[in-house]
């Protein structure tokens, strides 16, 4: 992958949630190439390198509150689901929409949501139990 784009993809993820159509963007401007067959492919073997590495999370986002979830399956699975995607969308002779395909997010991210929604739980109270007075 063109470092250019690698930068560009993980400087995006670290600021928002990013979409899979936002990396066709991030190729034309790293690359110059504008043949959308030739885009969607290279947006792909992007999305997918930085996947198996574990340098981007894929999942879903949900509109009411925002909140990412990771798709529960291993990175190889993820690629393949991404895969079937990407080459629905070339059979089609489309363009990814914005949240079609996938979102991503970085794994510290997802960590640190999972520890905040770990550390609230352990701080409510649980039904029944008396409540502290300090």
């Amino acid at each position: 992958m063109e470092p250019d784009l690698r930068e560009r993809a993980i400087e995006a993820t670290n600021d928002d949630y990013v979409y899979f159509a936002e990396f066709e963007g991030m190729v034309i401007r790293s690359t110059g190439v504008t043949d959308h067959a030739e885009v969607l492919r290279a947006a792909l073997a992007a999305a997918t390198e930085l996947v198996l590495e574990g340098a981007i999370v894929p999942g879903d986002l949900g509109w009411a509150d925002e909140d990412f979830a990771p798709w529960p399956l291993t990175p190889e699975e993820s690629v393949a689901r991404i895969e079937r995607e990407v080459a629905e969308h070339l059979r089609a002779g489309t363009n990814p929409d914005m949240g079609d395909i996938c979102w991503f997010d970085l794994p510290a991210r997802i960590a640190e949501r999972e520890a905040a929604k770990r550390a609230a739980a352990n701080d409510s109270p649980t039904p029944g139990s008396p409540v502290k007075d300090d």
